[in-house]
């Protein structure tokens, strides 16, 4: 059975590939970190299917991203840490972080994006439904979360007008 390495690193060490220098894009840390959801999807499971069919189409949305400069970061979840989700981004040449085994911390901006779907999207109401849900999602992600929805976080812009705001300057 192939692994990948994993390694640690200590808390005073910047994350993997965290600043590049040499002209390259900063990768997307703290205050610049965009917020917007470009690849989701949803089934009855937490599966290595359904992660990595969520990473395709985050991959299909940004064509021509220099992959090299990504940075998946995850809660350890089994489908995060699963050998073929792992072999997936290597594949590809993307850098894994996972949080630190109880701090729920490192995936803050995670975190707070489920928390407000549930808030915003499915308070009111269940669906009946995983393909109402999945339509629910969708509608809650693309018409209203990534174009309009403003975030203190990015000085009160949504993640779309944040993103373009970035790649203006």
């Amino acid at each position: 059975m192939n692994t990948l390495p994993v390694t640690r690193r200590r808390r005073s060490e910047p994350a993997a590939g965290a600043q590049r220098r040499g002209g390259e894009r900063r990768m997307r840390h703290g205050k610049n970190r965009v917020r917007r959801i470009i690849g989701w999807d949803a089934g009855p499971g937490l599966t290595t299917d359904l992660t990595v069919r969520a990473l395709s189409r985050a991959l299909t949305a940004r064509p021509g991203c220099d992959l090299r400069t990504l940075l998946h970061h995850s809660d350890r979840g089994c489908q995060y840490t699963s050998h073929a989700f792992r072999r997936e981004l290597a594949s590809r040449g993307i850098t894994q972080s996972m949080s630190r085994a109880g701090n729920c911390c490192d995936n803050a901006a995670m975190e707070s994006f489920r928390a407000t779907l549930k808030a915003e999207c499915f308070a009111h109401h269940i669906p009946a439904t995983r393909a109402q849900a999945r339509a629910r999602i969708f509608d809650y992600s693309e018409t209203f979360y990534n174009p309009v929805r403003k975030h203190s976080a990015l000085g009160y812009l949504s993640p779309v007008n944040f993103e373009q705001s970035l790649l203006n300057n």
